[in-house]
């Protein structure tokens, strides 16, 4: 039947040559063929680098179908980041997307689990949540980072203080005198660091005129996070996103506490491709596929998830027993010598008895 189908279409359209040649009195017109639409293929790799001043770092991000559909998608989402202060992030995590066409918006929720190897070599687990709203002219995001684990130390300093005092006085060599002496204290302080708990959330808009050429996302929004060693980390973010072609995007990020992402300015680049990894599995080409008509909604369901790409650790408050001090004392001298006085008697008179004569 498959090998007769094109006899079949080459007679179909031959019939009305055929009929306006005989004897039929008027033409029988053809219907119409349906071009069959290609399925469009699900799932995105995306491979990015982020640099500021005092940090840099790359990452592999993998988008997978698991559940699709032509308005929802559950999807799983790998993310493997390497800092060059030899930190470095493994996250996995399970999304949701469907696509709303009447308003025209796509909603998205996710659930991710990040595992932390910090350049002092500790692990930490971390769980995050997130919250999505995209759309052709707003996007909205939302999220929440939750550590699971407490502090682990990361090394010592040791310091030391001294002090002089003199003793009590006391008699050598003919001499008084107080030696002087010297106390030296050796504190050894723990240090330890923790995973950072907070929150970040971002509105931003496609500026208008701008996307006949490329699409141009202006973001603002706000963080607060705990701070290890006391207090908060809390102030605005920015984030200007500039899609150039569509698997080509640049943004350049502003924070306003640079402990939480190496600088108060981040630059980033990634490239994006259409990627599948049930054909890696089938020995197919995994770049190959259909995607998504480029600024439609539906090329959306699978685009990377926006979360922080640098999950920090840091300094953890001393507590008590973080801290342990011996003392030692030695005598460095002596001070304020002075000559034992000598005391001397007066001769005692003889005794004359009860006032007694003695004897002539």
């Amino acid at each position: 039947m498959k090998n007769t189908l094109p006899y079949l279409l080459a007679l179909a359209s031959a019939m009305p040559v055929v009929a306006k040649a005989g004897t039929l009195s008027a033409p029988v017109k053809n219907p119409p063929v349906q071009p069959v639409a290609e399925e469009t293929n699900f799932g995105r790799a995306t491979l990015g680098a982020k640099f500021s001043e005092d940090l840099q770092s790359g990452y592999l991000d993998v988008v997978q179908g698991l559940l699709t559909g032509p308005d929802h998608a559950l999807f799983l989402s790998l993310r493997g980041t390497l800092d060059d202060s030899d930190q470095q992030i493994f996250s996995s995590g399970l999304g949701f997307r469907t696509l709303l066409e009447d308003p025209g918006i796509v909603v998205g929720a996710n659930v991710f689990y990040d595992y932390i190897d910090s350049p002092a070599g500790n692990s930490f687990n971390q769980l995050g949540l997130g919250a999505e709203v995209l759309s052709k002219w707003v996007d909205a995001r939302f999220n929440y980072y939750l550590p699971e684990s407490g502090r682990k130390a990361t090394g010592s300093f040791t310091s030391t203080s001294s002090r002089t005092s003199t003793g009590g006085r006391y008699a050598s060599g003919g001499f008084t005198q107080r030696d002087v002496l010297r106390t030296t204290t050796t504190t050894t302080t723990q240090l330890f660091e923790q995973a950072i708990e907070g929150w970040n959330a971002e509105v931003g808009f496609l500026v208008p005129g701008v996307n006949k050429y490329f699409d141009l996302r202006l973001f603002a929004g706000a963080y607060g996070y705990d701070n290890p060693g006391g207090g908060r980390y809390e102030g605005f973010k920015g984030r200007v996103e500039a899609r150039v072609t569509r698997n080509v995007t640049l943004d350049l990020e502003y924070w306003d506490d640079k402990e939480l992402v190496g600088g108060n300015w981040v630059a980033g680049v990634r490239f994006s491709s259409a990627f599948d990894l049930g054909n890696l599995f089938q020995g197919k080409n995994p770049f190959r596929g259909n995607a998504a008509p480029a600024g439609s909604l539906r090329n959306r369901l699978d685009e990377m998830v926006i979360r922080s790409h640098r999950i920090m650790t840091g300094g953890s408050a001393p507590q008590p027993g973080d801290s342990s001090s011996s003392s030692s004392t030695d005598t460095i001298g002596t001070t304020d010598q002075q000559p034992i006085p000598v005391v001397t008697t007066p001769p005692t008179k003889p005794s004359t008895g009860g006032g007694e004569k003695p004897p002539k």
